[in-house]
């Protein structure tokens, strides 16, 4: 099987996997969702990382993409955090 089939299927089974486990456990909220997507992706992307250039290239794009996305999920609830606390 080529890397890049293994790659899609690690990917997919993994994203599958914690979706089914939050279901499960109760989880609805879409910040929890979207952060642990976030953070599987670069782990499996970096454990597939011997990809070629241009395949790297694209993979590194939508990491970048990726990153404000976490960060607003992050600010959100620092935010939250603060203003429950009053200090905001």
């Amino acid at each position: 099987m080529r890397i890049h089939y293994r790659y899609f299927l690690s990917l997919t089974f993994s994203l599958l996997g914690t979706s089914f486990l939050l279901l499960i456990l109760g989880y609805h909220r879409l910040d929890l969702y979207l952060s642990i997507y976030i953070i599987e992706y670069f782990i499996i992307t970096l454990l597939f990382s011997h990809f070629n250039k241009r395949s790297n290239r694209v993979l590194n794009v939508i990491g970048l993409a990726l990153i404000p996305i976490i960060l607003i999920v992050i600010i959100q609830k620092a935010i939250a955090l603060l203003s429950a606390l009053g200090l905001v």
